[in-house]
Protein backbone atom coordinates (compact mmCIF):
# COMPACT_ATOMS: atom_id res chain seq x y z
CA UNK A 1 0.00 0.00 0.00
CA UNK A 2 1.22 3.34 -1.01
CA UNK A 3 2.23 6.49 1.67
CA UNK A 4 2.42 9.26 1.81
CA UNK A 5 6.17 10.68 1.70
CA UNK A 6 7.90 11.42 5.13
CA UNK A 7 8.78 15.23 5.07
CA UNK A 8 12.20 16.23 4.84
CA UNK A 9 12.04 18.10 8.21
CA UNK A 10 10.71 14.93 10.20
CA UNK A 11 13.78 12.69 8.91
CA UNK A 12 16.35 16.01 9.31
CA UNK A 13 14.86 15.39 13.06
CA UNK A 14 15.22 11.80 13.07
CA UNK A 15 18.50 11.74 12.12
CA UNK A 16 19.65 14.05 14.52
CA UNK A 17 17.95 12.24 17.04
CA UNK A 18 19.94 9.11 16.08
CA UNK A 19 23.34 11.31 16.28
CA UNK A 20 22.64 12.40 19.59
CA UNK A 21 22.02 8.59 20.76
CA UNK A 22 24.35 7.41 19.21
CA UNK A 23 26.78 9.67 20.95
CA UNK A 24 25.52 8.97 24.42
CA UNK A 25 25.68 4.76 23.21
CA UNK A 26 29.45 6.11 22.72
CA UNK A 27 30.37 7.67 26.09
CA UNK A 28 28.65 4.35 28.02
CA UNK A 29 31.01 2.34 25.79
CA UNK A 30 34.38 2.72 27.47
CA UNK A 31 32.59 1.51 30.78
CA UNK A 32 33.84 -2.04 31.90
CA UNK A 33 30.70 -1.90 33.96
CA UNK A 34 29.15 -4.19 31.21
CA UNK A 35 31.81 -6.28 31.60
CA UNK A 36 30.31 -9.02 33.75
CA UNK A 37 33.16 -11.45 35.48
CA UNK A 38 35.30 -12.65 32.40
CA UNK A 39 32.36 -12.25 30.11
CA UNK A 40 32.42 -10.30 26.67
CA UNK A 41 31.25 -6.86 27.42
CA UNK A 42 28.02 -7.20 26.37
CA UNK A 43 27.36 -5.48 22.98
CA UNK A 44 25.05 -2.25 22.80
CA UNK A 45 21.81 -3.14 21.27
CA UNK A 46 22.17 -2.67 17.67
CA UNK A 47 18.84 -1.88 16.69
CA UNK A 48 18.08 1.10 19.45
CA UNK A 49 19.10 3.81 17.40
CA UNK A 50 17.53 2.30 14.06
CA UNK A 51 14.28 1.92 16.13
CA UNK A 52 14.22 4.96 17.50
CA UNK A 53 14.64 6.46 13.52
CA UNK A 54 11.55 4.29 12.36
CA UNK A 55 9.65 5.58 15.35
CA UNK A 56 10.10 8.59 14.52
CA UNK A 57 9.49 8.89 10.96
CA UNK A 58 6.19 6.26 11.43
CA UNK A 59 5.13 9.31 13.74
CA UNK A 60 5.23 11.53 11.21
CA UNK A 61 4.03 9.88 8.63
CA UNK A 62 0.90 9.09 11.16
CA UNK A 63 0.89 12.71 11.63
CA UNK A 64 1.02 13.53 7.93
CA UNK A 65 -1.81 10.75 6.71
CA UNK A 66 -5.29 12.60 6.30
CA UNK A 67 -8.34 11.57 7.83
CA UNK A 68 -10.58 12.43 4.53
CA UNK A 69 -14.09 13.90 4.88
CA UNK A 70 -17.33 13.73 2.70
CA UNK A 71 -19.72 16.91 2.79
CA UNK A 72 -23.08 17.31 0.85
CA UNK A 73 -27.21 17.95 1.49
CA UNK A 74 -29.52 15.21 1.89
CA UNK A 75 -31.11 13.87 -1.44
CA UNK A 76 -27.66 14.99 -3.22
CA UNK A 77 -26.84 11.77 -4.47
CA UNK A 78 -24.05 12.13 -1.32
CA UNK A 79 -25.13 8.22 -0.08
CA UNK A 80 -24.37 6.34 -3.33
CA UNK A 81 -21.04 8.54 -3.88
CA UNK A 82 -20.04 7.68 -0.16
CA UNK A 83 -20.64 4.04 -1.16
CA UNK A 84 -18.57 4.20 -4.08
CA UNK A 85 -15.71 6.24 -2.22
CA UNK A 86 -16.00 3.21 0.74
CA UNK A 87 -15.36 0.83 -2.35
CA UNK A 88 -11.86 1.67 -2.94
CA UNK A 89 -8.82 -0.64 -1.55
CA UNK A 90 -8.73 -0.11 2.45
CA UNK A 91 -11.42 2.75 3.22
CA UNK A 92 -12.99 2.55 6.14
CA UNK A 93 -15.99 4.76 6.44
CA UNK A 94 -17.82 6.30 8.97
CA UNK A 95 -20.86 7.58 7.62
CA UNK A 96 -23.30 10.72 8.60
CA UNK A 97 -20.93 11.77 11.33
CA UNK A 98 -21.84 14.80 13.66
CA UNK A 99 -21.21 15.10 17.35
CA UNK A 100 -22.75 18.37 17.89
CA UNK A 101 -26.35 17.11 15.85
CA UNK A 102 -29.24 18.82 17.31
CA UNK A 103 -31.47 15.43 15.43
CA UNK A 104 -29.91 12.66 18.24
CA UNK A 105 -32.09 10.13 19.43
CA UNK A 106 -34.21 11.58 22.05
CA UNK A 107 -33.74 11.03 25.87
CA UNK A 108 -34.34 7.44 27.26
CA UNK A 109 -33.94 6.01 23.90
CA UNK A 110 -31.84 2.69 24.36
CA UNK A 111 -27.77 2.88 23.56
CA UNK A 112 -25.48 0.82 25.18
CA UNK A 113 -22.78 1.61 22.82
CA UNK A 114 -23.24 5.39 22.51
CA UNK A 115 -21.07 7.26 25.22
CA UNK A 116 -21.83 10.31 23.62
CA UNK A 117 -25.63 10.01 23.69
CA UNK A 118 -25.85 8.47 27.21
CA UNK A 119 -23.99 11.66 28.61
CA UNK A 120 -25.95 13.75 26.68
CA UNK A 121 -29.38 12.22 28.17
CA UNK A 122 -27.86 11.75 31.56
CA UNK A 123 -28.97 13.02 35.16
CA UNK A 124 -26.33 15.15 35.32
CA UNK A 125 -25.59 16.21 31.04
CA UNK A 126 -22.22 17.82 30.44
CA UNK A 127 -21.09 20.69 28.76
CA UNK A 128 -20.49 20.92 24.74
CA UNK A 129 -16.83 20.71 25.64
CA UNK A 130 -16.70 17.75 27.22
CA UNK A 131 -18.85 16.16 24.13
CA UNK A 132 -16.19 17.02 21.95
CA UNK A 133 -13.41 16.09 24.27
CA UNK A 134 -15.08 12.65 23.74
CA UNK A 135 -15.49 13.08 20.28
CA UNK A 136 -12.26 13.73 19.55
CA UNK A 137 -10.58 10.87 21.44
CA UNK A 138 -13.08 8.59 20.23
CA UNK A 139 -12.11 10.05 16.27
CA UNK A 140 -8.60 9.43 17.66
CA UNK A 141 -8.94 5.69 18.40
CA UNK A 142 -10.48 4.84 14.87
CA UNK A 143 -7.78 6.65 12.81
CA UNK A 144 -5.18 5.22 14.95
CA UNK A 145 -6.53 1.92 14.16
CA UNK A 146 -7.32 2.45 10.90
CA UNK A 147 -3.91 3.30 10.23
CA UNK A 148 -2.44 0.11 12.01
CA UNK A 149 -4.09 -1.95 9.64
CA UNK A 150 -3.34 0.04 6.32
CA UNK A 151 -6.03 1.41 5.97
CA UNK A 152 -7.48 5.25 4.78
CA UNK A 153 -10.28 6.89 7.23
CA UNK A 154 -13.42 8.33 5.29
CA UNK A 155 -15.90 10.31 7.27
CA UNK A 156 -18.97 11.35 5.46
CA UNK A 157 -20.34 14.13 7.86
CA UNK A 158 -24.44 15.04 8.72
CA UNK A 159 -24.81 18.18 6.96
CA UNK A 160 -27.83 18.32 7.02
CA UNK A 161 -27.64 18.52 10.93
CA UNK A 162 -25.88 21.76 10.61
CA UNK A 163 -27.27 23.35 8.16
CA UNK A 164 -30.58 22.57 7.62
CA UNK A 165 -32.46 22.11 10.73
CA UNK A 166 -33.83 24.86 12.85
CA UNK A 167 -34.68 28.41 12.39
CA UNK A 168 -31.24 29.66 11.63
CA UNK A 169 -27.67 27.88 10.57
CA UNK A 170 -26.10 27.59 14.20
CA UNK A 171 -23.08 29.24 14.40
CA UNK A 172 -20.62 26.36 15.89
CA UNK A 173 -18.11 24.40 14.63
CA UNK A 174 -18.22 22.05 11.32
CA UNK A 175 -17.63 18.77 11.19
CA UNK A 176 -14.43 19.31 8.95
CA UNK A 177 -12.85 21.76 11.73
CA UNK A 178 -13.31 19.04 14.65
CA UNK A 179 -11.76 16.31 12.45
CA UNK A 180 -8.93 18.41 12.13
CA UNK A 181 -8.50 18.93 15.98
CA UNK A 182 -7.06 14.88 15.73
CA UNK A 183 -5.48 14.77 11.93
CA UNK A 184 -5.10 17.11 9.14
CA UNK A 185 -7.92 16.63 6.62
CA UNK A 186 -8.70 16.14 2.74
CA UNK A 187 -11.91 16.74 1.78
CA UNK A 188 -14.36 16.75 -0.87
CA UNK A 189 -18.40 18.83 -1.36
CA UNK A 190 -21.04 16.88 -3.59
CA UNK A 191 -23.84 18.81 -5.24
CA UNK A 192 -26.66 17.92 -6.78
CA UNK A 193 -29.69 20.09 -9.29
CA UNK A 194 -30.68 22.47 -5.71
CA UNK A 195 -34.28 22.21 -7.20
CA UNK A 196 -33.97 17.96 -7.87
CA UNK A 197 -32.60 17.82 -4.56
CA UNK A 198 -35.52 20.25 -3.01
CA UNK A 199 -37.85 18.07 -4.57
CA UNK A 200 -36.55 14.45 -2.75
CA UNK A 201 -36.32 16.72 0.25
CA UNK A 202 -40.20 17.81 0.36
CA UNK A 203 -40.87 13.89 -0.60
CA UNK A 204 -39.12 12.54 2.29
CA UNK A 205 -40.78 15.34 4.76
CA UNK A 206 -37.04 16.05 5.50
CA UNK A 207 -37.61 19.73 5.43
CA UNK A 208 -37.01 20.26 8.97
CA UNK A 209 -36.19 24.45 8.51
CA UNK A 210 -38.04 27.75 9.02
CA UNK A 211 -38.88 29.38 6.62
CA UNK A 212 -39.95 26.08 4.75
CA UNK A 213 -39.35 27.59 1.63
CA UNK A 214 -37.24 26.83 -1.43
CA UNK A 215 -35.86 30.59 -1.17
CA UNK A 216 -34.68 29.39 2.77
CA UNK A 217 -33.26 26.27 1.40
CA UNK A 218 -31.00 27.92 -0.86
CA UNK A 219 -29.95 30.48 1.04
CA UNK A 220 -28.48 27.48 3.73
CA UNK A 221 -26.99 25.89 0.88
CA UNK A 222 -25.03 29.24 -0.14
CA UNK A 223 -23.95 29.29 3.92
CA UNK A 224 -22.78 25.84 3.53
CA UNK A 225 -20.47 26.47 0.13
CA UNK A 226 -19.44 29.83 1.79
CA UNK A 227 -18.23 27.48 4.92
CA UNK A 228 -16.72 24.82 3.16
CA UNK A 229 -14.95 27.52 0.24
CA UNK A 230 -12.33 26.23 -1.25
CA UNK A 231 -12.94 22.14 -0.91
CA UNK A 232 -13.53 20.94 -4.29
CA UNK A 233 -17.04 19.98 -5.63
CA UNK A 234 -18.02 17.68 -7.70
CA UNK A 235 -21.33 17.51 -9.26
CA UNK A 236 -23.55 14.44 -8.92
CA UNK A 237 -24.78 14.91 -12.65
CA UNK A 238 -21.47 14.32 -13.44
CA UNK A 239 -20.61 11.86 -11.18
CA UNK A 240 -23.44 9.24 -12.87
CA UNK A 241 -22.62 10.99 -16.85
CA UNK A 242 -18.85 9.39 -15.95
CA UNK A 243 -18.48 7.73 -12.86
CA UNK A 244 -15.25 6.83 -13.17
CA UNK A 245 -13.80 9.92 -14.63
CA UNK A 246 -14.89 11.89 -11.62
CA UNK A 247 -14.41 9.22 -9.10
CA UNK A 248 -10.65 9.02 -10.07
CA UNK A 249 -10.67 13.05 -9.36
CA UNK A 250 -12.11 12.25 -6.11
CA UNK A 251 -9.69 10.00 -5.17
CA UNK A 252 -7.08 12.12 -7.01
CA UNK A 253 -8.43 15.08 -4.47
CA UNK A 254 -8.94 13.21 -1.42
CA UNK A 255 -5.51 10.95 -1.64
CA UNK A 256 -7.17 7.57 -2.02
CA UNK A 257 -5.89 4.81 -3.94
CA UNK A 258 -8.08 4.06 -6.76
CA UNK A 259 -10.19 0.91 -8.05
CA UNK A 260 -11.10 1.02 -11.66
CA UNK A 261 -13.97 -1.86 -10.22
CA UNK A 262 -15.52 0.14 -7.82
CA UNK A 263 -19.43 0.77 -10.05
CA UNK A 264 -19.19 -3.52 -9.65
CA UNK A 265 -18.97 -3.40 -5.25
CA UNK A 266 -20.67 -0.42 -4.36
CA UNK A 267 -24.20 -1.64 -4.21
CA UNK A 268 -23.03 -4.07 -1.46
CA UNK A 269 -22.29 -1.91 1.21
CA UNK A 270 -25.22 -0.69 3.80
CA UNK A 271 -24.46 2.51 5.11
CA UNK A 272 -26.66 4.81 7.26
CA UNK A 273 -28.76 7.51 5.19
CA UNK A 274 -29.08 4.61 2.74
CA UNK A 275 -32.95 6.35 1.91
CA UNK A 276 -32.93 6.87 -1.16
CA UNK A 277 -33.58 4.63 -4.43
CA UNK A 278 -31.88 1.26 -3.77
CA UNK A 279 -29.84 0.38 -6.93
CA UNK A 280 -26.74 -1.27 -8.55
CA UNK A 281 -26.10 0.51 -11.47
CA UNK A 282 -25.20 4.21 -11.65
CA UNK A 283 -28.06 6.17 -13.09
CA UNK A 284 -30.07 9.50 -12.89
CA UNK A 285 -33.45 9.09 -11.60
CA UNK A 286 -36.05 10.61 -13.68
CA UNK A 287 -37.52 13.83 -13.18
CA UNK A 288 -40.62 14.13 -11.20
CA UNK A 289 -43.90 15.22 -11.70
CA UNK A 290 -43.49 17.72 -8.60
CA UNK A 291 -40.42 19.60 -10.38
CA UNK A 292 -42.55 21.68 -12.83
CA UNK A 293 -44.77 22.95 -9.28
CA UNK A 294 -41.05 24.34 -7.50
CA UNK A 295 -40.09 26.04 -10.57
CA UNK A 296 -42.96 28.87 -9.54
CA UNK A 297 -41.03 29.08 -6.14
CA UNK A 298 -37.56 29.14 -8.07
CA UNK A 299 -38.57 32.24 -10.91
CA UNK A 300 -39.09 34.28 -7.06
CA UNK A 301 -36.19 33.03 -5.57
CA UNK A 302 -32.84 35.13 -6.06
CA UNK A 303 -30.85 32.45 -3.55
CA UNK A 304 -31.80 30.09 -6.28
CA UNK A 305 -30.28 32.37 -9.16
CA UNK A 306 -27.18 32.48 -7.23
CA UNK A 307 -26.97 29.12 -6.43
CA UNK A 308 -27.25 27.99 -9.25
CA UNK A 309 -24.85 30.25 -10.96
CA UNK A 310 -22.31 29.39 -8.46
CA UNK A 311 -22.46 25.35 -8.75
CA UNK A 312 -22.55 26.09 -12.51
CA UNK A 313 -26.69 24.62 -12.98
CA UNK A 314 -28.84 26.36 -15.90
CA UNK A 315 -31.14 29.16 -14.28
CA UNK A 316 -34.51 27.41 -14.96
CA UNK A 317 -38.03 28.77 -14.57
CA UNK A 318 -36.72 32.29 -15.89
Amino acid sequence: MSRLPVPRSATRAANKLAEILQESVDLLDDAELLELEGEALAEPEPSLVQQCVELAEAGAMAEDEPIRTLHHFACTGGTVISKCVAAMPNVQLLSELDPLSPMASAPGAFAPTDMSMLLKHSTRPPPKETLLELFRAQLDVAYRSTLSQGGYLVVRDHTHSHFCTGSAVPERPSVRELVAMVAPVSSLVTVRNPIDSFVSLRLNKWVKFEPATFDEYCSRYLAFLDRYEGVPIMRYEDFIQDPKREMQEACRHLQLPYFDEFASVFSVFRVSGDSGRHFAVLSSPPPRPERDHLLKEAIASSCYRRLADRLGYPVEGA
